[in-house]
């Protein structure tokens, strides 16, 4: 046994609470600053790109984003959910991610054609060689990635995020600044992705070497293959709004579509993906005790919702004012897209860590199942309405997306033992508070439009009022997941009174 094999193959342990806040608390940090910063830059970059650029890169990414599903092989989750793992199983994983990665870069580049004649766009073809060769860059990150997450050392994964955002952030400014156009949201996405690769590499004491054994695989061919199986439907989920309205409706309406769901992508991006970074190994180490996974389970949907309610019902409310002021004129026909999928955002941004559930108890084959049925029910909806163009496609994917997050949820409270009762008990505060907001928000902002007030004295009339009036009323009524959100931020930052309490 080498070094290696001393320090990977460790005991399960049970969480320890300290070190999942801190994780928490590290991933919160990093999302804050790289939200902000992509935010500003995405407003930035839309001043100077057009939706057409846009368009062209969404239309390249709905057939290149199942290559980076492919590429990664499942690696990481797998390396996080198994009690043990050795250096075989590791130089497997990185091997098989190498070989799919260079594979798919060729498979790609050679179907590029194709794939422009599908959309009837020639450009397409270029970005979409270019574009593929991230998966190779990406998948030289995924076991040193899941052995950091595995050992909840997330502190030093959002260091090196913060630097491959910095170049990326940086280089497509830069670009665009210069005239590139399209090639500012492609080229500095590839420099980006290879150098999160190289310090996900250099941050762990594990080498990646060549090497296969085939008895490893196979231990986790079933979890690897359900997960990968489950990634995959969901690119066809995600992506199949993207096909039809690129392939019917064209580069402009993609364009402006793909900017309102990146809104809606928001709070998933922003504070899903904390909570659910930390979830899986936390939940793993939970294996043995379904009851304490149910807890947990509620009170990362409880801080969830506390944050991401109020942000995307405020964000449908103010959504013409906010449009018009910050992304300007040409932009406009986002506002309805945003007032529709924005709600849909905040029920998401639940509905998203239901998924962490079936992992850490082992059912990754109910995972697939489930996912192969509401996939099969999106992808129709998408078809359907985009029969009355961008509107109908965001109004028939809100629709579908309801029963399918409900359902999901009724499954993920199952395997822990609880009812669907005891997640409204968790959310109702919330929901009744950030109901209340966008109830005095609206009356605000027509008496304002009635006094002939612009929508820039709107907005900043709006957003703060918003945001007091809603703090005021959490403080009120103290929803549960209070305590665990005040624990997360920094102890200068909470009153004396409340930290008392968490």
């Amino acid at each position: 046994m080498d070094v290696d094999e001393r320090m990977i193959e460790t005991a399960p342990r049970q969480p320890d609470v300290g070190r999942v806040f801190s994780s928490v608390r590290w991933v919160t940090l990093g999302q804050v600053v790289s939200q902000a910063v992509r935010l500003a830059v995405s407003i930035m970059l839309a001043r100077l790109l057009t939706p057409s650029d846009y368009g062209l890169v969404t239309m390249a990414s709905s057939f290149t984003a199942i290559g980076w599903l492919l590429a990664t092989v499942g690696a990481a989750p797998a390396i996080v959910q198994r009690p043990t793992v050795s250096e075989g199983l590791l130089r497997s994983l990185a091997t098989l991610g190498l070989v799919f990665g260079l594979a798919l870069w060729l498979l790609l580049a050679l179907g590029a054609g194709l794939i422009a004649g599908f959309f009837g766009e020639p450009a397409v073809r270029g970005v979409v060689i270019a574009s593929a060769a991230i998966f190779p860059l990406a998948s030289a990150g995924t076991v040193p990635e899941g052995l950091l997450q595995r050992d909840l050392r997330f502190g030093r994964m959002i260091a090196i995020d913060m630097v491959n955002l910095a170049v990326s952030s940086a280089g497509s400014v830069a670009m665009a600044l210069h005239g590139y156009g399209v090639w500012s949201l492609v080229v500095p996405n590839l420099v980006g992705t290879g150098l999160r690769s190289l310090l996900l590499l250099l941050g762990t004491p594990w080498r990646p070497r060549l090497g296969f054994d085939a008895a490893e695989v196979k231990g986790v061919l079933g979890f690897s293959g359900s997960v990968l199986g489950v990634n995959v439907l969901q690119y066809f989920a995600r992506n199949a709004d993207s096909i039809v309205i690129g392939r019917r409706l064209g580069t402009l309406d993609l364009g402006i579509y793909e900017y309102a769901y990146r809104l809606y992508m928001y709070p998933l991006e922003v504070i899903t993906l904390v909570l659910i970074s930390v979830m899986f190994p936390t939940l793993a180490g939970m294996q043995n005790d379904r009851a304490a996974m149910g807890r947990a389970f509620l009170r990362a949907n409880g801080a969830i919702a506390l944050a991401a309610f109020p942000m995307m019902i405020g964000l449908a409310v103010v959504a013409d004012p906010f449009v018009r002021v910050v992304l300007g004129e040409k932009w406009t026909a986002v506002i309805p897209l945003v007032q529709i999928l924005a709600p849909l955002g905040a029920f998401s941004s639940l509905t998203a860590t239901t998924g962490q559930v079936f992992l850490a108890t082992g059912n990754a084959a109910l995972r697939f199942g489930w996912a192969a049925t509401y996939t099969s029910i999106i992808v129709a909806s998408f078809v359907i309405g985009a029969n009355w163009g961008i509107i109908g496609v965001a109004s028939a994917y809100t629709i579908a997306m309801v029963p399918i997050g409900l359902v999901g949820f009724r499954l993920a409270l199952g395997l822990v033992g609880l009812p669907m009762s005891a997640l409204w008990a968790t959310l109702w505060k919330t929901t009744v508070a950030s109901a209340a907001m966008a109830a005095v928000v609206s009356g605000v902002q027509m008496a304002l439009r009635a006094a002939g007030a612009g929508n820039l004295a709107i907005l900043l009339t709006c957003v703060p009022s918003g945001a007091g009036l809603y703090i005021a009323l959490v403080w009120v009524v103290r929803p549960e997941a209070l305590p665990d959100l005040l624990r997360v931020l920094p102890p200068w930052l909470v009153p004396t009174a409340l930290r008392i309490e968490t």
